[in-house]
């Protein structure tokens, strides 16, 4: 199944790059274009980490040349190496991933607004715990995934011009596909806290999120991560991340060349 993803993934890589629009450059900012290699250490053991994004911008990316305090992914992809168990692994994939993190104020009244379509691998305990171990197992599967938020972006107005503040909260649905779910499907209605913070060439973001999946009879999970970005150039960025859910936590180290 996963080698199929990851095969669909370079296909439609390949589909995307046939079209100019995926190739347009902004001038006045960094190119929309991504890829990034990481190395890292999970509880699952050490990983190494390719990702490619054909378009256009994340939360992470200096905003010059892009709407401010949004993102706009368009077919990101990450595939994963664990030295445990010598597999490749399509670890994300975000066939449409946006944000629009919109200050809200007295006068403009504005709404933030995020949406995530595509699929991503997740830590589940394994079904059938082998009754001769002392500890349970856990797997690793990838479900379809899709979830939309809406909610309030707050905004410090005092900031300084080279720096910027923001917090967001948002309620949304989150729904996952896959046969190791009950009834073939988890859904969750969730809470999001996101907190991002800029100055000079160093953004860091703290994201958390709990998802509460027994309304549709499975178990509750949550996603909690904070990542460091510096950019180095225009279009260099060295990243460090830290990710935890109820069954699974990794930390990374990421250089990403963005043209």
């Amino acid at each position: 199944m996963r080698a199929k993803l990851v095969f669909l993934y370079l296909l439609l890589i390949f589909l995307f790059f046939s079209f100019p629009i995926f190739s347009q450059t902004n001038e006045e900012g960094h190119g929309p274009k991504r890829v990034s290699g990481s190395i890292g250490y999970s509880n699952l053991g050490a990983f190494a980490e390719i990702q490619f994004r054909p378009a256009y911008h994340d939360l992470l990316n200096t905003d010059k040349g892009f709407v401010p305090n949004s993102e706009t992914q368009v077919m990101n992809g990450a595939v994963r190496y664990y030295e445990s168990s010598k597999k490749l692994e399509l670890t994300r994939l975000n066939v449409l991933k946006m944000y629009s993190l919109n200050p809200y104020n007295s006068i403009s009244e504005s709404k933030t607004y995020a949406l995530d379509l595509g699929a991503e691998t997740v830590t589940v305990k394994t079904k059938h715990q082998p009754v001769w171990k002392n500890k349970e197992e856990y797997s690793r599967i990838t479900p379809v995934n899709a979830e939309a938020s809406y909610g309030y972006t707050f905004q410090n107005e005092f900031s300084r011009e080279n720096s910027s503040f923001l917090f967001t909260v948002m309620a949304g649905v989150k729904a996952q596909s896959h046969g190791y779910f009950k009834n073939d499907a988890r859904i969750a209605p969730q809470g999001v806290l996101n907190f991002l913070y800029n100055i000079g060439p160093w953004k860091i973001q703290a994201y958390y999120a709990y998802h509460y999946y027994n309304i549709s009879q499975n178990e509750n999970d949550y996603t909690a991560n904070i990542k460091l970005r510096y950019a180095v150039q225009r279009n260099h960025e060295v990243r460090f991340e830290f990710s935890k859910h109820t069954y699974y936590q990794d930390v990374s180290f990421s250089y990403h060349y963005l043209f």
